[in-house]
């Protein structure tokens, strides 16, 4: 097996083995017979090592694990093997790790109903975005900008990716609709802008939230889930520093600081992902 991350920043190979993998200590909740990739090398050399990683569980599509052999995703062993929904509800937490209910929804950790949008590509967890508003104004981005085309792998939720990542054009867009309705906010407009790096700020709570318009499922309509500021200017010593980063040859990677705001239903059974604002995630 071999795998990339980052575009080719960083990469691993090594065997395939199969091994019996349990969780929590039991020796009941178990999987058989589980593919795992050995790594043989890295590179860099360390890279994987000197972050403190002992192993990464992979929950998308069987796309992803072919490198070259097409493995079965873990999360699809543990529906086969113990006769479940193949779904996943994860709840994360800004500082505090998170939880992760394998085989069904857990009600308690969100309040109201859940949102739910089609998986448009069995890839990644890839869905269909509409649009992004700075506040109650959209940038201005035709929603294909956001798809999976040639060259572009689309719009994705991704626990794996800790910021918000977006097409070199849509960030442009996004600083430019701050700075035309928000430059009386302190760090959006001037010299030293929280765009040119991490700012000491008067304030945060006078920035407003970046909003995300989902499809809907057929015959329902589309809805909206904001990322408050308190997540997307994340602390960093006494300066914050805005966790959205451009990036050649995607659409949006919707990562941690959306994921920690929303109780997020990964169903493979039903091919969609579904949203509830986040309760209690312990």
């Amino acid at each position: 097996m071999a795998v990339t991350y980052g575009g080719g920043a960083s990469g691993l190979f090594g065997p395939l083995a199969n091994e019996t993998v349990c969780f929590g200590g039991k020796q009941d909740n178990c999987v058989n017979q589980q593919p795992i990739g050995l790594i043989q090398s890295q590179y860099p050399n360390g890279q994987f090592v000197s972050r403190g990683l002992e192993g990464i569980i992979g929950v998308a599509f069987e796309f992803n694990a072919c490198n070259p052999t097409c493995v079965a995703p873990i999360g699809d062993t543990i529906a086969q093997q113990y006769n479940q929904p193949n779904v996943l509800g994860v709840c994360l937490t800004p500082s505090n790790g998170g939880s992760v209910d394998v085989g069904y929804v857990n009600s308690s950790r969100y309040t109201g109903d859940l949102l739910y949008t089609p998986i448009t590509l069995q890839h990644w967890y890839n869905i269909e975005l509409l649009d992004i508003l700075i506040g109650q104004y959209s940038i201005g981005v035709d929603p294909f900008m956001y798809y999976t085309t040639n060259d572009v792998i689309g719009t994705f939720v991704d626990s794996g990716t800790s910021i918000l990542l977006t097409s070199p054009y849509a960030y442009s867009q996004l600083q430019a609709t701050f700075q035309s309705h928000f430059c009386n906010v302190d760090g959006v407009c001037g010299n030293n802008t929280i765009f040119d790096g991490c700012q000491e700020l008067s304030s945060v709570s006078s920035f407003p939230d970046i909003q995300f318009t989902f499809a809907g499922m057929p015959g329902q309509n589309n809805f909206t889930l904001a990322v408050p500021p308190s997540s997307y200017l994340m602390k960093h010593g006494p300066a914050y520093c805005l966790a959205i980063q451009s990036v050649f040859g995607v659409g949006n990677v919707l990562g941690d600081v959306f994921m920690e705001n929303y109780y997020v239903v990964f169903d493979k059974q039903n091919l969609r992902l579904g949203f509830g604002k986040q309760a209690n995630c312990f």
